[in-house]
């Protein structure tokens, strides 16, 4: 072979193509036979570039589908990612506000909730009802178990609860995401999934339903207590004081004294007992108590309590349409022409 040391452009020194080339690059045999070598040399390297280029584009192609796919999980893993921070970022807040009522710190516990049992105005009702709930049953210690997010901005948790009296629950807890993470409290907030594990042991209160809540209704209650204390003693001073009756205005306080009076002495309430409570509103409750008098009748009366400021029994012309009833008729002296 006659050795050529002209630079053909594809860095091949010899004249001749090479087989391996030509079976590569050239389908016609025959006729690439006949070029002379550096037709030859001229037709595989233009073969060589397109086959080169078509190369180049299915590369691309299969890069650009790789990229895809790794955009794909990288969205997958960002949004797994986002669910995890979301969830850690949550139960902190539910770990801080548990703290809280651990530490019986009320303030604390208002800057993680929102009680949408509660109006804006109602504020310092909510610390006074808080108050009271920490002091009647006292957390000493709990343990987060499950969490579920239903949404980006609305986690479900369930925690099992321990407080001082023995008693362990199971309570779920919404937490929601506006600017920061809130625990959700509602009237519903305890229908689905919460459970008494394990009773505590609790002292009966004088006077008191088992029905009766420990929240509002407990404070609503010890007013209803003492008003009605105060007609078994028959102290008109100490009823007004619980009482505002809209059947008088301001400027008949002394006719509403005289009336009272005359009341007390017609018949005079010797027993009572609350019976049932039904919250409205955390503002509004009524009861249910059964009055004994002296002259031996018995009748069931329903009683609405307010909440403004303090808790008051509200009387007006309408108190004792709904559930009032004559449990039993009392003995009563005709009175001289009366």
């Amino acid at each position: 072979m006659v050795k050529d040391f002209r630079n053909d452009g594809l860095g091949c020194k010899y004249e001749r193509v090479s087989k391996p080339l030509i079976k590569e690059f050239i389908k016609k045999k025959e006729g690439f036979l006949k070029l002379t070598n550096w037709k030859q040399w001229s037709v595989v390297k233009k073969f060589a570039v397109v086959k080169l280029k078509k190369y180049t584009k299915k590369e691309v192609v299969k890069m650009k589908r790789a990229l895809s796919v790794l955009c794909l999980l990288g969205l997958l893993l960002l949004s797994s990612c986002v669910t995890a921070f979301a969830g850690t970022d949550a139960e902190d807040i539910l770990t801080s506000y548990l703290n809280a009522i651990v530490n019986q710190n009320v303030e604390e516990i208002l800057a993680f909730v929102i009680d949408e049992r509660y109006s804006s105005d109602d504020c310092d009702f909510q610390k006074e009802e808080y108050t009271h709930f920490l002091k009647e049953k006292k957390l000493i210690d709990y343990k987060i178990t499950n969490m579920s997010q239903e949404s980006p901005t609305l986690i479900n948790f369930e925690a099992i609860l321990t407080y001082d009296n023995g008693s362990i629950e199971k309570v779920p807890f919404v937490l929601r995401y506006d600017k920061s993470w809130k625990v959700i409290i509602n009237a519903n907030s305890l229908e689905k999934n919460y459970e008494v594990i394990q009773e505590g042991i609790q002292e009966p209160e004088a006077n008191t339903s088992s029905s009766i809540s420990v929240f509002a209704g407990t404070d609503a209650e010890d007013i209803l207590t003492s008003y009605l204390n105060a007609i078994a003693n028959q102290n008109v001073e100490e009823i007004l004081t619980f009482v505002i009756d809209e059947r008088y205005s301001s400027d008949d306080c002394d006719f509403q004294k005289e009336e009272y009076t005359h009341f007390l002495k017609e018949k005079k309430l010797i027993d009572y007992k609350i019976t049932n409570m039904s919250q409205e509103s955390p503002t509004l409750i009524n009861f249910e108590a059964i009055l004994t008098y002296d002259n031996g009748s018995i009748e069931k009366v329903p009683f609405v309590l307010r909440y403004d400021k303090s808790w008051k029994v509200i009387i007006n012309a309408n108190s004792l349409e709904k559930n009032y009833e004559v449990i039993q008729e009392g003995t009563q002296e005709p009175e001289a022409n009366t």
